[in-house]
């Protein structure tokens, strides 16, 4: 078998995985993002709700 073959066959799965790998990175990096500004949201929720108790 050509050496171009195989090298070109590793090049390939290679870039695959490289692909595989960033995919799960960003996907972890989008759930902690999701995450914080959830936490963000529920404590304006509760700074609301303090606000209108506060103004009853």
């Amino acid at each position: 078998m050509p050496t171009w073959v195989v090298l070109s066959g590793l090049g390939i799965i290679f870039s695959g995985y490289m692909w595989w790998q960033t995919s799960r990175k960003e996907q972890e990096e989008d759930q902690h993002w999701i995450e914080q500004e959830g936490r963000v949201f529920i404590r304006r929720m509760e700074e609301e709700r303090e606000k209108k108790r506060a103004s009853s």
